[in-house]
C-alpha cells in the first residue's frame, strides 16, 4: 500500500466517525473564525508545534522576497507530506491576514478596511464592523451580521444584505431602507414583519 493509498484509507476510518457538523465545519469552511493567543500575540493559528514563528502582517508583506531563501529540493525519498510539514514550520508566517487594514488588530483577513473588531473576512472600503463575518464594498457600521455587500450602512444582527441601509434582525434584503424582522424583500423601506415583498413601503406583516 502506497503513502497517499495509507492516508486515505485513514481519512476514511475518521470521516466515517466524524458528525456532519464537524465535517462541514472543518471540511466546507475556507477561513478559520477562531482566534487564538499565542506567544504573546493573537493569531488565527493555535498554540502548536505544528507551526513556525509568527510575525505581524505588515512584517511579512515587506519580507515576501526573503522567503524565496527558504525554498527546497524535493527528496523523492521522503514522504512529500513530511517535507512541507518541515518547510511549513521552517517559515515565518503572519500571526494574522490584514492587508491595509487600520485598527484590525483583533480581526482575521480584512483588506482595505478600517475599524475592525473580532470580525472575519472583511474587505474593500469596509468600516466600523463588529461580530461580523464576510462583509465587503464600501459597508459601515456592521454589528453581528453576515454576508453585506455592496454599500450596506447600519445593519444589525442581519443575514444577507446587499445595498440597504438601517436594516435591522432580517435577511435576504436588496435595496431596502429601514426594514426591521423582514426577509426576502427587495425595494422595500419603512417596513416591520414582512416577507416576499417587492417595492413596497410602510408595510407592517405585508400590508399598508
Amino acid at each position: 500500500m502506497s503513502r497517499i493509498e495509507y492516508r486515505q484509507q485513514k481519512i476514511q476510518e475518521k470521516r466515517k466517525m466524524t458528525p456532519r457538523r464537524d465535517f462541514v465545519m472543518e471540511i466546507c469552511s475556507w477561513i478559520p473564525l477562531v482566534l487564538h493567543k499565542n506567544k504573546g500575540v493573537i493569531s488565527r493559528y493555535p498554540v502548536s508545534e505544528r507551526t513556525g514563528s509568527l510575525v505581524s502582517g505588515k512584517v511579512f508583506s515587506q519580507n515576501n522576497d526573503e522567503y524565496l531563501k527558504y525554498g527546497r529540493d524535493i527528496n523523492p525519498s521522503q514522504s512529500i507530506f513530511t517535507q512541507y510539514q518541515s518547510l511549513f514550520k521552517a517559515i515565518p508566517i503572519p500571526e494574522l491576514i490584514n492587508e491595509e487594514a487600520e485598527n484590525a488588530d483583533y480581526s482575521d483577513v480584512s483588506y482595505m478596511a478600517k475599524n475592525i473588531y473580532l470580525s472575519f473576512a472583511c474587505v474593500m472600503g469596509v468600516e466600523n464592523v463588529f461580530y461580523s463575518y464576510h462583509v465587503k464594498e464600501n459597508c459601515n457600521n456592521v454589528f453581528n451580521s453576515l454576508s453585506c455587500f455592496n454599500n450596506c450602512e447600519n445593519i444589525y444582527s442581519s443575514v444577507w444584505v446587499m445595498n440597504s441601509q438601517n436594516i435591522y434582525y432580517s435577511k435576504f434584503i436588496l435595496d431596502g431602507y429601514d426594514l426591521r424582522f423582514c426577509s426576502d424583500c427587495v425595494g422595500c423601506s419603512n417596513c416591520i414583519l414582512c416577507t416576499w415583498l417587492v417595492n413596497q413601503s410602510y408595510c407592517i406583516k405585508d400590508r399598508k
